[in-house]
């Protein structure tokens, strides 16, 4: 009778020893596949890394591409800005020139006009005079 107890003790510790292993099988297959899994999420995590980083180089580019377009504007906006108010000045000097030059053609047809005037008077006064001299040479 002890021998069927032993057997019995025997037959289910083979048993337990043979679920251990199949356990034992499962939990090797899923740490193969959970080491398979942090590859992969590490190999992705690399690569987020690298993108990440080319991502803040690229990021650095066009903020500095942006601060230089900025300062560019600043500079147009001071050239503009002096441009127009040179155009400003500009235009009230022609303007004033030409209201200069209407008075000088005003003042240039009255000189012409005085000379004319003057060009007749001492036409006359030199007939007078030459009436005069050829009266005293008599």
């Amino acid at each position: 009778c002890e021998l069927k107890g032993t057997k019995q003790n025997c037959q289910k510790a083979q048993h337990g020893l043979h679920n251990l292993q199949a356990q034992y099988d499962q939990i090797l297959k899923e740490k193969s596949a959970l080491d398979k899994l942090l590859q992969s999420q590490t190999q992705l995590c690399a690569q987020a890394k690298q993108q990440h980083l080319r991502i803040s180089e690229r990021n650095d580019q066009l903020e500095q591409l942006l601060q230089n377009a900025q300062d560019k504007a600043v500079q147009n906006k001071v050239v503009v800005d002096t441009l127009i108010r040179e155009k400003a000045e500009l235009l009230q000097s022609i303007s004033d020139l030409r209201s200069s030059l209407k008075e000088e053609k005003a003042q240039h047809q009255k000189l012409q006009t005085e000379k004319a005037s003057l060009n007749s008077i001492i036409t006359l006064i030199e007939s007078d005079f030459k009436k005069e001299m050829a009266n005293n040479a008599k």
